[in-house]
């Protein structure tokens, strides 16, 4: 995979800022009018009451708490993570602690969307020619999932949002050796780690690219940035905490459940049949045997997976990676709401139901191109490598999170937020073929004309 060989040409730069435009105002008015149109009647439910507690306890009390609201003073914990609750703390302060809030938050929420489908397209001139650059953010302007979640309060967006700028901005540095920009970029990465703790061994990545690519003062740089974001928040966070409101039972939950095979389909099937709440009792068990002496729960972990070792090699090696990049949303009300809407665009308007129709179609074309991208990319890891760095390091991210989600729950949800790397790395794919393609045609051309 090699850099677009008129990246800086004038004729890209005469339509490719245009074009670049249009595609963010159709993003801000596809997300408009699912916002004013979507007639949800819940709006807070779930996880989003986490992150709604977690707000106003610190806005109100000064403690970071998901406890709900009471007379009593909160109790600290950190189940999860700072990050979009300080977002969330934005609006509500604006708005007094009143309920203008939460238009408010879902308004901002609308801007950063559209925002990251401009960051997209520019993170992807960094190699790709115009046009594919210009089809990635097309993709992700209409991407159902990220239409309905600019309007959902969850983390998904300002994590979308962040990694985008964070990427963007270590290309940049990358290309330009500049330590401005790639502190700017670790600034980015720490406070998508806050967001989301899984992001916060992506940069190890990065140095250890840097190393292998005897560049190591951009990703040293970087990984300062993220440090500092880090120290940051842990002066004025919580003790820690211990038990079923820490981050690290968090992860050990996440664990156990994506160990299960049947976990999601129990989970929806939980309140109508007995034999989905008992599975979900046995995976409630595990999490519980595997906190109170991880020894004993790995090695019951161990004992099931080898009753059947074909059916989870089958499961962590095919069916999970895919999972984490397919359409339907198990944790939630399925498709791609995670609050069930009444009515909503994508039932009463021809666009909305014709885009979302055919990205369902395209989607496993897409992972498909995606990972032949990844594929190219691998020889970049290569000390001296021809392949650009920005390519390299967006392959690595989607491998990165398909990897880490893998090992713990996957599930369609969690790939919202790295969705635009996919859809670049997948126009990269449609790329490589196409020059593929034009080479074989030319190289048939020559042949037909030789046996003339």
């Amino acid at each position: 995979m090699t850099a677009d060989p008129d990246q800086n040409s004038r004729g890209s730069l005469r339509w490719f800022p245009a074009a670049a435009a249009l595609v963010t105002l159709v993003a801000l008015a596809m997300r408009g009018i699912y916002l004013i149109g979507a007639d949800t009647p819940i709006q807070i439910a779930g996880d989003i009451n986490d992150y709604v507690n977690y707000a106003r306890n610190l806005g109100e009390y000064g403690v970071y708490s998901s406890s709900a609201p009471s007379a009593a003073a909160p109790t600290p914990d950190g189940f999860r993570p700072p990050g979009y609750p300080l977002f969330l703390l934005l609006p509500m302060k604006l708005a007094g602690f009143g309920p203008a809030w939460l238009p408010g938050a879902q308004a901002l929420q609308v801007l950063f969307s559209s925002a990251t489908v401009l960051l997209t397209m520019i993170l992807g001139r960094e190699w790709l020619k115009p046009g594919f650059a210009v089809a990635a953010g097309a993709l992700l302007a209409v991407w159902p999932h990220h239409v309905v979640f600019a309007s959902t309060l969850l983390s998904e967006t300002m994590l979308g949002f962040s990694v985008v700028l964070a990427l963007w901005l270590t290309a940049v540095a990358w290309r330009r050796q500049s330590p401005w920009l790639a502190l700017a970029a670790g600034l980015a990465f720490g406070y998508a780690s806050l967001v989301n703790t899984l992001v916060v061994l992506f940069p190890v990545a990065l140095v250890a690219l840097g190393l292998l690519r005897r560049h190591p003062k951009i990703p040293l740089t970087l990984a300062a940035g993220l440090v500092a974001v880090m120290a940051a928040w842990s002066t004025v966070s919580p003790a820690q905490v211990e038990g079923s409101r820490s981050n690290a039972h968090r992860a050990q939950m996440n664990f156990v459940q994506g160990s299960w095979p049947l976990y999601h389909a129990a989970w929806r099937a939980r309140r109508q049949h007995e034999s989905a709440q008992k599975v979900i009792e046995a995976i409630d068990e595990e999490i519980i045997l595997v906190t109170q002496s991880p020894r004993e729960g790995l090695a019951a972990i161990h004992s099931r997976v080898a009753h059947a070792p074909l059916r989870y090699a089958s499961w962590y090696l095919l069916e999970k990676p895919f999972l984490l990049w397919d359409w339907d949303i198990r944790l939630g009300s399925g498709g791609f709401h995670f609050l069930p809407p009444r009515a909503s665009p994508y039932d009463n308007q021809p666009v909305f139901r014709a885009t979302a129709t055919m990205l369902r179609l395209g989607n496993p074309l897409l992972f498909a191109l995606a990972g032949l991208a990844a594929l190219a990319c691998s020889r970049g890891w290569l000390p001296k490598s021809s392949i650009p760095f920005a390519p390299v390091m967006v392959a690595t991210f989607v491998v990165y999170v398909t990897l880490v989600h893998t090992i713990l729950q996957a599930e369609p949800r969690y790939s919202i937020p790295y969705r635009p790397e996919q859809l670049l790395l997948a126009m990269g794919g449609l790329s490589l073929l196409s020059s593929a393609t034009v080479r074989l045609i030319a190289w048939t051309s020559r042949r037909w004309k030789g046996n003339e």
